[in-house]
């Protein structure tokens, strides 16, 4: 028998991308969390290991799991953003 804090749960991480562009880098950033599906959530920030074990898949935005409106996901990010008109930012959000 194997002692249940040995083993290694198996776990799905879905990635999807998305852009954004707004008025404020906030509305920009949301904009981009449209893109890519995960919109409605609160985000929890989390260190970037990804647990060994885990089956990552990459999905498109549309096809990113669905929540309720203020539910948790627990990701990572990078946030990056400008304000000056033309030019471009670039950060990542994860898991």
């Amino acid at each position: 028998m194997t002692h249940p804090l040995t083993t290694t749960p198996s776990m799905t991480i879905r990635v999807s991308a998305g852009t954004g562009t707004g008025r404020t880098p906030l509305a920009a950033f949301d904009a981009a969390l449209a893109a890519a599906g995960v919109s409605d959530f609160n985000l929890v920030r989390l260190s970037s290991v990804v647990p060994p074990g885990s089956d990552v898949q990459v999905v498109d935005g549309a096809d990113q799991l669905r929540g309720g409106h203020g539910d948790v996901l627990f990701c990572v990010y990078a946030r990056a953003h400008t304000s000056l008109p033309g030019h471009e930012a670039w950060a990542g959000v994860a898991w």
